[in-house]
């Protein structure tokens, strides 16, 4: 179960991947269909995004 401080569904997101043309297309979707966006800052940050997002998986 999520905390109070996060929504049921969390999208991780890379901001730099790619181009970084995406990222806009992708908040928005993700928005529409209820997904917290977590970006990405530096090295090993996906991972803990993940951890935080499902502490008891």
């Amino acid at each position: 179960m999520a905390s109070a401080e996060t929504s049921e569904r969390v999208l991780v997101c890379n901001p730099v991947s790619g181009s970084g043309d995406h990222v806009d297309t992708v908040v928005s979707l993700a928005d529409q269909h209820g997904f917290e966006v977590r970006k990405t800052e530096e090295a090993g940050d996906a991972t803990r995004l993940a951890r935080d997002a499902a502490p008891d998986a």
